[in-house]
């Protein structure tokens, strides 16, 4: 659910290995569409975890499901879905 308008959505994963990729690098794309903001951080309390979070574009809104693909220094990782009502 994206919420009300003026409301920011976040999705977060985590993985290994891309927190190490200039942030200039890191892109995502949420059902098609580029999201405006990717970060990868530490996964705070996990040593060794990295996660990424990354805005869901209100343009979204109501499409149900949608792949998520992440890409780190040219390489996407395993495509997901997630529902976005």
């Amino acid at each position: 659910d994206l919420g009300p308008d003026g409301e920011q959505v976040f999705l977060v994963a985590f993985g290994t290995g891309f927190r190490a990729t200039p942030q200039s690098m890191l892109s995502a794309t949420i059902g098609g569409t580029l999201s405006p903001f990717v970060v990868a951080v530490a996964a705070p309390g996990f040593d060794g975890l990295d996660q990424v979070n990354m805005l869901i574009p209100r343009s979204l809104l109501g499409r149900k499901l949608v792949n998520v693909l992440f890409t780190a220094a040219g390489k996407t990782a395993n495509a997901v879905q997630v529902n976005i009502f």
